[in-house]
């Protein structure tokens, strides 16, 4: 029987810690310009197996569109660019022997997705962000999402990142599969290991 590489294997250990202290470090300098940490976990309906990632990053990306377009006024336009929020988001798939919730392992195996977001300092929301997807859960939770869990990160940031990571590090994922918004701003692993 021979031995076949996956893509999962081509990363080292020292790659994934390196790239997770380098997303801390980026998560910490936007932190100290004034921007808010949000750890944000989404649990989705039933997904097709053959694509659950493709549909993942389409509620994702439904999610930020619905968000960005209250955050600012017109977030396409280049001079509101810097006033878009950030989500780095990984998807998650638990681990054999995990203890986990039941309602949770019923629907897609247990997979989800964890993320980041970042608010930048000026927004057209004014209240608070978990008060704002509560009041507005008719906006952000539906088609294949089934719940959004958002809570402020208040400390130990590098954590935080580590846990969302969590997926990288169990060689679940590889480092394409790190879904950021918005895209054009999104970091490369090569640019955040190089920087």
């Amino acid at each position: 029987m021979s031995y076949k590489r996956t893509e999962y294997q081509d990363h080292t250990n020292l790659d994934i810690s390196r790239l997770i202290a380098a997303y801390s470090d980026l998560v910490m300098k936007w932190v100290n310009q004034g921007w808010k940490p949000y750890l944000v976990t989404f649990m989705f309906r039933q997904l097709c197996p053959m694509s659950r990632m493709a549909e993942m990053t389409n509620e994702l990306e439904r999610v930020y569109s619905s968000l960005v377009k209250r955050v600012t006024r017109r977030p396409h336009r280049k001079h509101q660019s810097h006033l878009r929020p950030i989500l780095i988001a990984v998807p998650y798939f638990p681990r054999r022997g995990r203890l986990q919730h039941v309602t949770d392992l019923s629907t897609n195996d247990g997979i989800h997705a964890h993320g980041i977001l970042l608010m930048p300092p000026r927004s057209r929301i004014k209240e608070d962000l978990m008060q704002h997807f509560a009041k507005n859960q008719h906006i952000y939770i539906r088609d294949r999402l089934l719940r959004l869990d958002i809570k402020p990160i208040e400390t130990n940031i590098p954590h935080v990142v580590k846990y969302v990571f969590k997926s990288l590090a169990y060689r679940k994922l590889t480092f394409d599969d790190v879904i950021i918004f918005p895209k054009e701003t999104g970091v490369p692993f090569d640019e955040v290991i190089c920087q």
